[in-house]
């Protein structure tokens, strides 16, 4: 019996061991050294200059984005008009900067939330517009199909052309 034990600790080391080489041998070398953290560390390296460059990426977008725009000048106005509201309001049970956050917050909330509401405003505008040109241009077809019948006439095609262009 103690020498199954044995056996089968002596497998599952040699499985430890060998999962640890191909593991932590970066440079396929059949050795753990400083190679191998040399390697790690440019890995390392590659992997945080890429995640700092995404990271300056996302934040020149956040800073050009009319949202952005929208809650720091929300918050700005907030904050001043919060500091006073609160403070004299409340009986100065609320100091300054209590009120300049609760109104730099309140603000820039709102004016987030205009930026979001007025975007899908915005795009649903443009979905309706998109509509409106398909619903033109079936008209437009309809319109060429009469006239090569023979059905319109050229003038009467362009009255009709006119008329469902300036409609839009």
């Amino acid at each position: 019996m103690w020498g199954k034990r044995n056996n089968v600790a002596g497998k599952a080391k040699d499985k430890i061991s060998s999962t640890i080489l191909f593991v932590g041998d970066l440079n396929r070398d059949g050795k753990i050294d400083q190679e191998d953290v040399k390697v790690a560390t440019e890995h390392a390296k590659k992997a945080a200059n890429a995640v700092r460059d995404e990271t300056v990426k996302l934040g020149k977008h956040t800073l050009r984005s009319d949202m952005f725009k929208d809650a720091v000048v929300g918050a700005v106005v907030g904050a001043i008009i919060g500091a006073v509201f609160f403070h004299f309001i409340s009986f100065h049970f609320v100091d300054w900067n209590t009120g300049a956050l609760l109104g730099a917050m309140l603000v820039a909330g709102a004016s987030v939330y205009k930026s979001l509401t007025n975007r899908s405003e915005a795009s649903s505008r443009s979905t309706d517009n998109s509509k409106i040109g398909k619903d033109i241009y079936a008209e437009l077809l309809k319109l060429d199909e009469l006239k090569k019948k023979g059905i319109l006439s050229d003038i009467e095609f362009e009255s009709q052309k006119k008329k469902l262009l300036g409609e839009y």
